[in-house]
Parts: structure tokens; C-alpha cells; sequence
């Protein structure tokens, strides 16, 4: 069925859109605590 396929392949972009999204948000972590060594390292 047409519905079903339609269904599946939003299942596909969600999980996709989603692991992007926890990606970025371990790159901002990793960014912030260098960011914050950083400032420690300068003081």
C-alpha cells in the first residue's frame, strides 16, 4: 500500500533527521568544554 510505504520512508528521514540532530549536539558539547578549557587554560 501506498499509505504504508509513505509511512515507512518518513520512519527512514525521521530516524536520519534525528541521528543528524544528536550528532550536532555532541559537537556543541565537545565545543563548549574546549571552549571552557580554553578559558581556564587563559586565565
Amino acid at each position: 500500500m501506498k499509505i504504508q510505504r509513505d509511512l515507512d520512508e518518513t520512519k527512514i528521514i525521521l530516524h536520519k533527521t534525528i541521528d543528524s540532530v544528536l550528532q550536532r549536539g555532541e559537537r556543541l558539547d565537545s565545543l563548549v568544554e574546549k571552549s571552557s578549557d580554553l578559558s581556564v587554560a587563559s586565565q
